[in-house]
């Protein structure tokens, strides 16, 4: 059993966003200006891509294990995240934690 904490920030709330995944590639909302980072937790094995207008690639993108807090740094202002799911899930992101 890991015991290791998990480190995030909380923030005020209204931030968070629930993405639909499938097969297909999904994008998430576009990121503001100074959120920087992330931390998105996907509850299937998923590919991640970063960028204005990003088309997540199987085999080709970062491959997300399911149910694992990330945190993604190096997030530009309007920035998406393109999520492709190995199957049916759910994206959950929180920008700036």
């Amino acid at each position: 059993m890991n015991t290791n904490p998990a480190s995030i920030v909380v923030t005020n709330g209204g931030e968070s966003s629930k993405v639909t995944l499938s097969t297909t590639s999904a994008q998430s909302v576009a990121f503001l200006a100074g959120q920087r980072s992330a931390v998105v937790t996907v509850t299937v094995t998923s590919f991640i891509r970063r960028g204005p207008n990003p088309v997540a690639v199987v085999d080709a993108d970062q491959y997300l294990l399911a149910n694992i807090p990330y945190r993604i740094h190096g997030i530009n202002d309007g920035d998406k995240l393109a999520i492709l799911g190995t199957a049916a899930g759910l994206a959950y992101i929180t920008p700036g934690a």
